[in-house]
């Protein structure tokens, strides 16, 4: 009887690196963008750190939930920003909590508020609003 041990090894470490490497993926609509690209390192990163993200990561977090955020659309010819949409997965759907639309050239991102029907700075939000 053939010894099948090194093909099981073999098998498992290409699984591994396969979940690995589809972790820090974003989405673009159908198209993946890989975690070092500047959407990553400029957009998302700055999301990240708002006062208000954080805190609710920091809540999610005690119940075992993480933020996730998409890359719903990225800057063509009809539209100049990103849109990245910041929410929690549930079993087959994501909800989403904010959405942020992020410029390129400039650098300014922006909240939507959805009860004003306008986008507005997260820096002059009070806290207790959202």
């Amino acid at each position: 009887m053939k010894n099948y041990s090194n093909y099981r090894i073999l098998v498992l470490l290409t699984i591994l690196l396969l979940c690995f490497s589809c972790v820090k993926n974003n989405v673009v609509g159908n198209k993946i963008i890989k975690s070092n690209s500047i959407i990553e390192n400029n957009f998302i990163s700055k999301i990240r750190k708002i006062d208000f993200i954080v805190q609710k990561s920091e809540k999610l977090e005690i119940d075992k939930k993480h933020l996730n955020y998409f890359v719903k659309t990225a800057p063509d010819n009809k539209n100049m920003y990103y849109l990245i949409q910041v929410g929690i997965m549930d079993n087959d759907r994501m909800i989403i909590l904010y959405n942020f639309y992020c410029y390129s050239k400039t650098g300014i991102i922006k909240l939507y508020d959805p009860l004003n029907d306008s986008l507005i700075s997260p820096d002059s939000l009070p806290k207790e609003k959202w």
